[in-house]
């Protein structure tokens, strides 16, 4: 920080050495970073030349409302002239009546971070009745229910043998990627989930219903 006000002061105290032993010499100021091309009528541009002079060689133009990187203005016997590059391609001199300092730009939105996913209302866990086939005997399987609303949860039973399965309840839709279930209302309040897919053994479970959807 000291180093870098003492460059900017001793700058400071040559230009102005300079403009007291030379007064006729331009004075040189660097204004904004960003200029924009202004006043310019229709159809028209502003030039872009070799020198700041009007009898200089144009290498080009910018009409109205073009942004123009400015790399430092000057004053001469013609006035105001401004070094300015366009789109990194014609660097050169421009009048600077015809330029303004270019708008701020406005700040980016800020950025909404996504909504979170809907979380569980409730996390219950225990034992439930499970079974394959007709006569197997009946278990008791490991289960998880996540509950996401009145009669939308998401049940995960694990079997002794530690194979797992997983149910989506809807209401009264039920569905697994295991294969198609059934679902029957008895009147202990309870349900049964039958679970048959091609190839594999029908299973049931048997479901506290105040456990999807408490009362």
């Amino acid at each position: 920080m000291v180093a870098t006000r003492l460059a900017t002061t001793i700058l400071a105290f040559s230009a102005a050495a300079l403009i007291a032993v030379a007064p006729a010499a331009a004075q040189e100021d660097g204004g904004p970073d960003t200029l924009e091309v202004t006043k310019v009528s229709a159809g028209k541009k502003l030039n872009i030349r070799t020198r700041p002079s009007l009898k200089a060689t144009i290498l080009g133009g910018a009409p109205t409302g073009t942004m123009l990187k400015n790399m430092g203005c000057k004053t001469g016997s013609e006035g105001r002239w401004c070094n300015v590059e366009l789109d990194g391609k014609i660097k050169g001199w421009s009048f600077g009546d015809y330029l303004k300092e270019a708008a701020a730009a406005a700040p980016p939105a800020p950025v909404e971070a996504a909504a979170p996913p809907a979380k569980p209302a409730a996390y219950a866990t225990g034992k439930l009745p499970c079974s394959r086939y007709n006569a197997d005997p009946t278990k008791e399987c490991e289960y998880g229910v996540l509950r996401y609303g009145p009669g939308k949860a998401r049940l995960m039973v694990l079997w002794p043998d530690s194979t797992r399965r997983m149910f989506g309840v809807y209401e009264k839709a039920v569905s697994s990627a295991s294969g198609k279930v059934e679902v029957t209302a008895a009147a202990d309040g309870t349900l049964t989930f039958t679970l048959n897919a091609v190839g594999m053994a029908t299973e049931r479970y048997t479901v506290p219903a105040d456990v999807i959807t408490p009362k």
